[in-house]
């Protein structure tokens, strides 16, 4: 556009057309959002509280958590199809968190979300898949939805065990009964037994255990610092000598 408005300034009769491709290029920027990015980033800037940061401010000299917070600032703004979020509401005030949840409800792509807040799960999820017992079950609705449903569906899996398993014993007291008088409608129970695909009982997740082997013996002297201070510009913590012990 640069190009031919140059092009325009410099010919007393412009080409008609120069004209018609500025106006299409003109079209595209509008329709693409062009004269709104700028607009856009400082939105999502302050949204995110990161203009408090200075816009101008180099990255390396942010903390873990501000840098963060400035990936996520770069992944929005980007809106790829299927944006992949794990604890986005890290490093978040409440505030924040607000317009992140709003932003997302809008979101006009597909987004996953790995989060410990149920509140922002309560507002932003449509879908929840839930892993228990080597299963992946999907369920419909936001994470409030998700524990009405969950428990509902573990108490009509706790019913459907138990009688299951009344069927089981009347089954095998039926085969234990009869197994000489009459073998046959014996056998023909072991059959439907063996057939019978059993419901595990409910609670019975096995819970996963840890075992770490330490190889060497521990330091007596964790840390041992002199002059440390622990801050930014107004330090924390004051210039001063420190020893940690286990």
């Amino acid at each position: 556009m640069h190009t031919i408005g140059e092009k325009m300034a410099t010919t007393d009769n412009s080409p008609e057309s120069l004209l018609a491709k500025y106006g299409k290029l003109q079209v595209k920027l509008d329709l693409a959002g062009f004269y709104q990015v700028e607009a856009q980033i400082e939105a999502m800037a302050a949204g995110l509280g990161i203009t408090a940061l200075g816009l101008e401010r180099d990255i390396g000299s942010l903390s873990g958590g501000q840098r963060t917070k400035v990936l996520l600032w770069k992944l929005l703004l980007e809106e790829p199809d299927v944006l992949l979020l794990d604890e986005p509401t890290n490093y978040l005030g409440d505030v924040h968190v607000d317009w992140l949840s709003n932003y997302l409800k809008n979101y006009k792509n597909s987004f996953i979300i790995v989060s410990h807040n149920e509140q922002f799960l309560i507002e932003v999820t449509a879908v929840i898949y839930h892993l228990e017992n080597q299963t992946i079950k999907r369920y419909s609705g936001n994470y409030a939805a998700f524990l009405k449903n969950y428990e509902q569906s573990r108490q009509q899996l706790h019913q459907a065990y138990e009688k299951q398993q009344q069927k089981i014993q009347r089954l095998e007291h039926f085969i234990d009964k009869n197994r000489m008088r009459k073998a046959k409608q014996a056998k023909s129970r072991e059959k439907m037994l063996e057939k019978m695909d059993q419901i595990r009982k409910p609670g019975s997740t096995v819970k996963p255990q840890f075992s770490f082997h330490v190889h060497c013996n521990t330091a007596n002297q964790v840390v041992k610092a002199q002059n440390l201070q622990i801050g930014y510009n107004a330090p924390l913590f004051p210039g001063g000598s420190c020893l940690f012990v286990p």
